[in-house]
């Protein structure tokens, strides 16, 4: 399983870059917060309460650790990172950094965030 260092957006940008009806639990919980997350997979996205109309796929969300994870929206992401532990070859590292970034840029249209 991959894992990656996500950091939220804080509190003011969450609620001026992204659609009230798409904000989530993250919000209010832990906006700024640094966590682990993984890729979310169709069966969280079904596991999962999504606003009503909210069709939005696996793809478009990170999500908590173990099988019971709650799901986290890419568009509140600041940044992402792969965790330095989890990879021992610097190269790798790096190859898994930049599919990182890519996983956030290509998923969140509404995201205005610069990936540091």
């Amino acid at each position: 399983m991959n894992k990656f260092r996500c950091k939220l957006k804080t509190r003011k940008r969450i609620e001026a870059e992204i659609p009230s009806n798409r904000w989530g639990w993250w919000k209010d919980v832990c906006p700024g917060k640094e966590l682990i997350l993984r890729r979310a997979t169709a069966s969280d996205v079904r596991r999962c309460h999504l606003s009503d109309g909210d069709k939005r796929g696996p793809n478009a969300f990170f999500c908590e650790i173990g099988e019971d994870g709650a799901l986290v929206s890419k568009e509140a992401i600041d940044y992402v990172k792969v965790p330095p532990d989890y990879i021992s070859d610097n190269k790798k590292m790096q190859r898994m950094q930049k599919a990182a970034e890519g996983l956030l840029n290509r998923y969140t249209p509404y995201t205005k965030g610069v990936l540091k």
